[in-house]
Parts: structure tokens; sequence; C-alpha cells
């Protein structure tokens, strides 16, 4: 497998009952992409800018769609203070 994962990775998700008329309409809901990324054989993180959001129309023609992505926080390890050289 290359190692350009996001060529081939899709997540599909469904949001219904939203009414045509409707131009933006914030979604949120969480994804584990460590789990994903595991259940595919595969190590590593995802590439934020890889990420693509598009929506398919009724005869499955696909559109892209502006979102906004927000990844957990992550824990960091404290800040190590250097000591100034004499």
């Amino acid at each position: 497998m290359s190692r350009f994962l996001y060529k081939y990775f899709s997540l599909p998700f469904e949001v219904r009952n939203i009414p045509e008329s409707c131009e933006f309409v914030p979604i949120s809901f969480h994804i584990d992409f460590t789990k994903y990324i595991e259940k595919i054989g595969q190590t590593g993180i995802v590439d934020e800018r890889s990420i693509r959001l598009y929506r398919l129309d009724s005869n499955e023609k696909e559109f892209e769609q502006p979102f906004q992505f927000s990844p957990d926080i992550e824990p960091r390890y404290p800040t190590k203070h250097l000591k100034a050289e004499r």
C-alpha cells in the first residue's frame, strides 16, 4: 500500500433530515482516526490538510463541501527550561 493513504481511505457518514433550503448547517461528531488507520492495518497519523468532505447527490455524484476541522487537544510534555551556558 502507498504511504499516501488519503488517496485510498474514506470514511462515510450520513446526515439526515436537513431541509434542502439550508445553506450552512453546523454538525459535530468525533472521529478516532487512529482506530480507523489501525483497522486497515496501517500506522501513522492523519495529515489534517488532506481531509476532504464530499456530499453525494441523488445520482451519487460527489460535490466537495466546505468544512472546519478541529482536532482534539493532545496532551503535551511539560516545557523544560534550559540552563544558560556560562
